[in-house]
């Protein structure tokens, strides 16, 4: 029986968390890591299909409420869409603070107008809480690094378990002598042993 390699079984539990506990023989501990894993993925699965579901469904309420056309626009535009009742508030905010490269041109397809205060603050809360709900999925990827690394460790641990389980092989020795007897020689004898 081999003893196993403790940097292939942390290789292992990078991949797949689990995997170098499974490599160990100690998979009652790896199926643990490997089942957090799985349960991450799907939970960070939903956490984006939810957060990109609440922004499509925002940005189909600013159609419908304020005739807002998002193709080709960035994160700003949306952003501006919620915070002002239409396109002329905003170029007046804008004038006022001096900043006119972020103007937008009312007779182009940057223009919107809010039919009611309320139709633009439930616009911006369905925003607010799509963004929110994609910037928490980040962490959900911090923690399948820690199952990872915590894997490792488990898996490290468990080789060195396995192997200290593994008898060690004595070293081999080599012993010289005559065949055919002491005194009448007839050929060179060597016995190579090694000790399980």
């Amino acid at each position: 029986t081999e003893k196993k390699s403790v940097i292939v079984a942390i290789g292992y539990s990078l991949i797949l968390p689990g995997l170098g506990d499974l490599y160990a023989g100690n998979f009652r501990t790896g199926r643990y890591f490997m089942g957090a894993d799985v349960a991450l993925w799907i939970t960070y699965g939903g956490y984006r299909s939810y957060g990109r579901w609440l922004k499509q469904d925002a940005q189909t309420f600013a159609s419908q409420h304020a005739g807002a056309n998002f193709e080709g626009k960035g994160d700003q535009f949306s952003v501006d869409l919620g915070n002002f009742s239409n396109v002329y508030d905003y170029n007046e905010a804008k004038l006022r603070n001096r900043q006119f490269d972020l103007l937008y041109d009312p007779n182009s397809n940057f223009a919107w107008q809010w039919t009611s205060d309320g139709d633009r603050a439930r616009y911006k809360d369905l925003r607010i809480r799509g963004d929110g709900v994609l910037r928490n999925s980040q962490f959900i990827i911090g923690a399948m690094i820690l199952n990872r690394i915590i894997s490792a460790i488990s898996a490290a641990r468990s080789v060195s378990e396995y192997n200290s389980s593994v008898p060690s092989l004595g070293p081999w020795q080599l012993s010289t002598g005559g065949a055919g007897g002491v005194i009448t020689t007839q050929a060179l004898e060597l016995t190579l042993t090694r000790e399980f």
